[in-house]
């Protein structure tokens, strides 16, 4: 896809009606300084209507929001550098099934801060209770099982 304002695009195009469902890519950095934006932009244009009219919606399943608040909570925790992400997700879900709804990593660190072989991540836990808000007690002791299990099971460390 070529345009003058596209450092490079990719397009997604329906075979069928030859109509463009999606395109992305990256802004020319002359069109960003244009604008007095110094970082890269990304780009994303989504046809919608012809988007849905693909995806079959036999198995949609479509879920209330709820009435009841999310609580996120972050663990910044010092594992061993052949610790993965995946393991640590996988063990929260494990310690608890029914009210966790979201682990995210948003930070990993390595540096001389740290013991050698070490890595730090930041992770975010977002607990919620589809029929009540949870107490400050229920929150404090889903953390620490998950806690207790990360460093039990991973060797993991509070930092």
């Amino acid at each position: 896809m070529t345009n003058g304002y596209y450092q490079y695009a990719l397009a997604y195009v329906n075979k069928e009606n030859k109509k463009t469902v999606a395109t992305l890519g990256l802004l020319k950095r002359s069109v960003c300084k244009g604008f007095d934006i110094k970082q890269d932009v990304y780009y994303a244009d989504v046809n919608w209507d012809l988007l849905l009219r693909l995806v079959p919606s036999k198995n949609a399943k479509y879920e209330d929001i709820s009435k009841f608040p999310e609580v996120r909570r972050d663990l910044a925790l010092v594992v061993s550098e052949d610790v993965t992400f995946a393991q640590i997700e996988s063990l929260a879900y494990q310690c608890e099934r029914k009210l966790l709804r979201s682990v995210s990593l948003f930070d990993v660190y390595k540096g001389d801060k740290l013991p050698k072989n070490c890595k730090q991540y930041a992770i975010a836990f977002v607990l919620q209770d589809k029929s009540k808000t949870l107490t400050d007690k229920q929150i404090e002791s889903i953390m620490n099982k998950m806690l207790h299990a990360f460093e039990q099971q991973l060797g993991a460390k509070l930092r």
